[in-house]
């Protein structure tokens, strides 16, 4: 799918990826800046607006624009995570998305196994079954792994969890574009997603998440392997262009 980004979107990303690689410390000037992007004053304030929102930049009257350091940044935006996904990702980044979804992902099944509606479960049911049925298409076979994940977290009927949706499909997408490049059937993973399915029918809540940690477990391993093997990580060209002329 081709994905169309407005002007003021492109200065976004242009600005957020030079920054995530090191490369800007502080920002030129509004004129010069916007010369070299070809973009009116008013697309580059909204731009970095952004931009500041996320914990990147910092404005201020004598100092200008500058980045602000890493540990400010708001490293739970999807979006943030989506640029650092493009990037390249790095190993002690790749530990603390690991940890994250460990700590995560088996208390959502935990509360999905008590909370999980008839509706929930065919959902479930139903996402597990394309995976099985995806053969080696590994495209497929993801896309029905995280229409499985986000019907798990739908069940956990929590609404601040599901908040969090999308830091959830960004924490997947990364862990399948770096997995999907390396070795290994891609339905490895098909048993353990059963095991807490089962688990969640079952209304056992304990082994929901038992088998989750053993599903995260398993997409640890194959992304270890990935980077042992100095796979790159980046996630499938959406067909993104530079920023263009324009002043609109």
């Amino acid at each position: 799918m081709i994905l169309r980004e407005s002007l003021h979107d492109k200065v976004v990303r242009h600005l957020a990826l030079q920054i995530l690689k090191g490369g800007l410390t502080t920002l030129p000037n509004e004129a010069d800046l916007g010369k070299e992007l070809r973009v009116s004053r008013s697309i580059l304030r909204e731009s970095i607006k952004v931009l500041a929102a996320k914990g990147l930049l910092e404005v201020g009257p004598k100092t200008g624009t500058r980045v602000r350091p890493r540990k400010d940044w708001n490293l739970l935006d999807p979006q943030l995570l989506e640029w650092i996904s493009e990037i390249g990702i790095e190993e002690h980044f790749f530990e603390n998305l690991s940890e994250l979804r460990s700590i995560f992902e088996p208390k959502v099944a935990e509360l999905a196994a008590l909370r999980a509606t008839k509706s929930d479960i065919e959902e479930m049911r139903s996402a597990w079954e394309e995976m099985r049925l995806s053969g080696d298409d590994k495209e497929a076979y993801n896309a029905a792994d995280l229409r499985f994940h986000e019907a798990i977290l739908a069940a956990s009927h929590n609404e601040l969890l599901y908040q969090v949706g999308g830091l959830t499909r960004v924490l997947l997408r990364m862990s399948f574009a770096l997995t999907s490049a390396s070795w290994g059937p891609v339905s490895a993973s098909l048993p353990a997603h059963k095991e807490v399915l089962d688990a969640i029918v079952a209304r056992d809540s304990a082994a929901a998440g038992k088998h989750t940690k053993s599903i995260i477990a398993l997409a640890t391993a194959g992304l270890r392997k990935a980077l042992d093997y100095k796979v790159h990580l980046r996630l499938p060209s959406q067909d993104r262009t530079p920023v263009a002329a324009g002043h609109d």
